[in-house]
């Protein structure tokens, strides 16, 4: 069965700022990205639908629900990475400190300051899709992080090919 992953849509920040577990408000834009991915989504049958419980990506996932006469399960293994004390932060900030400039050499293994590294995110991911029942048609409202993780997990890049791909706001992706 196929398994869909759909990115929140865009929030209300400037760009360049570190938002991994931060509640922020969505933009503006929100009903007319909400109203496109519903559309992409309405001739496709879904059993499951799973959302991080940030709510930038609950709104989103309560709307396709709405519509497909499902309730959402929100996992705490879907969140984006937890960048700790650096959320809220521009990235250049992040980069002024010394830890900052270690993981921005090392993102992959090394951990955010009061977070968690990329192998830790992918580890929650792989723990998430190894009880995920993979004969249900699901779908993941989640973030870029999540889904770069499982690019890499269902062997569909290398960590720094995933990486290096833009993961676009409100767009979907589907893996068989």
């Amino acid at each position: 069965m196929s398994l869909y992953l759909v990115r929140h849509t865009p929030v209300a920040l400037p760009k360049g700022i570190c938002y991994g577990w931060l509640e922020v408000p969505l933009s503006e834009e929100y009903p007319r990205y909400a109203q496109q991915i519903i559309a992409e989504l309405r001739e496709i049958r879904l059993d499951k639908i799973y959302s991080s419980p940030s709510l930038r990506c609950v709104v989103l996932a309560e709307a396709i629900a709405l519509t497909k006469g499902l309730t959402i399960r929100q996992d705490e293994r879907l969140r984006e990475l937890n960048f700790g004390a650096w959320e809220g932060l521009t990235w250049q900030e992040v980069y002024e400190q010394e830890a900052g400039r270690a993981w921005f050499a090392d993102y992959w293994h090394a951990k955010t300051a009061d977070g968690e590294s990329h192998d830790d995110l992918l580890a929650r991911v792989a723990d998430f899709e190894a009880e995920r029942d993979s004969s249900a048609q699901t779908l993941l409202v989640t973030h870029a992080g999540v889904i770069r993780a499982y690019r890499i997990l269902l062997g569909k890049l290398s960590p720094s090919d995933a990486m290096a791909q833009e993961v676009n706001f409100g767009e979907i992706y589907q893996y068989e």
